[in-house]
């Protein structure tokens, strides 16, 4: 069983109430290797609407030094771009937990592909809350407008691949403790998925 945990560090600048963190995607900052760590995903056969965070800003290292705030010693070490944008700035560590749902393209496609066969990936980044839950239902349903299936997946990336427990519902059966269980326990145990579909399942006709 693993905790969540997101690699970040956090610094304040003129405004009280401006609250900065690295970027969670610190890939951006290593030269090589892979960082063990939870990743969820949407797979599906037709691209996902993307969802933003509203309540954060990308920032670059020159506009962190343009806005006289503190720059954290492991960004100054770096050799990136000081204007590329690889902070993310946010009014409360509560607002930067809100969902967002991004087109994936920084993720090994092998790694990928050891889980699911859909041609498109979206990842999710989020921390659960009821009213998520509820945000993401909604948001789910709606993506049925234009697909007949996706997956929801709960991963760890490592080089270990477990078999997961996939398990293949309606979307009519979707509910928010189904998300929960899934997607927002907050602790990883092995690899999970809802399969969801609008098609009727083989178990439904025996009912």
């Amino acid at each position: 069983m693993k905790p969540y945990a997101k690699a970040t560090a956090s610094c304040r600048g003129l405004h009280e109430k401006t609250f900065s963190v690295l970027l969670i995607n610190i890939l951006k900052l290593q030269n090589g290797g892979v960082i063990m760590s939870s990743y969820q995903f949407f797979a599906s056969n037709k691209p996902l609407k993307e969802v933003t965070n509203p309540y954060i800003k990308l920032l670059s290292i020159n506009d962190m030094i343009a806005n006289n705030m503190e720059i954290p010693h492991l960004l100054l070490k770096t050799s990136k771009d000081r204007d590329e944008k690889i902070v993310l700035q946010c009014d409360s560590e509560e607002h930067l937990d809100e969902i967002e749902i991004m087109n994936e393209n920084s993720i090994p496609v092998g790694y990928l592909k050891k889980y699911t066969n859909k041609k498109y990936i979206s990842s999710l980044t989020w921390r659960y809350t009821d009213k998520r839950a509820e945000e993401l239902l909604q948001y789910i349903k709606e993506q049925f407008r234009d697909v007949d299936e996706i997956e929801l997946w709960d991963t760890w990336i490592d080089e270990k691949i477990e078999e997961p427990i996939i398990r293949e519902l309606n979307i009519q059966d979707l509910t928010v403790q189904l998300i929960k269980e899934s997607v927002g326990k907050g602790y990883y145990e092995k690899p999970s998925c809802l399969k969801i579909t609008i098609k009727k399942l083989l178990s439904d006709c025996h009912k």
